[in-house]
């Protein structure tokens, strides 16, 4: 579907996995731009702490 809309590659990237190792992994590595976020609170506000925190 992704290739099928003509996004160029790198894109849009999915990465599934166990949310705390994965997540930490994501939000606080400096190569990631951008994060859009789906669950709870507590989880949304861990995210938050972790992007802050590489500024």
């Amino acid at each position: 579907i992704i290739d099928g809309a003509g996004l160029p590659a790198g894109v849009f990237n999915l990465v599934t996995g166990s949310g705390k190792e994965v997540g930490e992994a994501i939000v606080s590595s400096p190569q990631v731009d951008a994060v859009s976020f789906t669950g709870s609170v507590a989880t949304g506000r861990a995210v938050l702490v972790n992007t802050a925190a590489r500024q």
